[in-house]
């Protein structure tokens, strides 16, 4: 993050007529993962246009979605996400579960 003196260019875009966040107070990589990961932001800054709410891991024109540890059929808006990424792993590997097994029961 930076503090200080910013002009005025780098606060304001011309061409959209929007104002930008001063560097000091724009978030921090750590609120953006957290607000990501309790899918607080949506990218489009819109609403799903299926009227359902889906993981993003569970493919949008999915019928059902199966439990990764189960292997039963479950309606793609009730299954919860399971992180199978290793502690370095800077991309994680979500899979879907069912609510039986979203505490990661193996």
């Amino acid at each position: 993050m930076c503090s200080g003196f910013v002009s005025a260019n780098r606060l304001y875009d011309v061409g959209s007529r929007t104002l930008i966040s001063h560097p000091a107070h724009q978030a921090t990589d750590d609120d953006v993962r957290r607000a990501l990961e309790n899918r607080e932001v949506r990218a489009d800054g819109g609403h799903s246009s299926s009227g359902t709410d889906r993981p993003p891991f569970v493919d949008a024109t999915a019928e059902y979605a199966v439990c990764h540890f189960c292997g039963q059929t479950w309606e793609p808006t009730v299954v919860d996400g399971f992180d199978l990424s290793g502690e370095n792993e800077y991309y994680r590997k979500m899979v879907p579960v069912c609510p039986e097994h979203a505490g990661g029961c193996r």
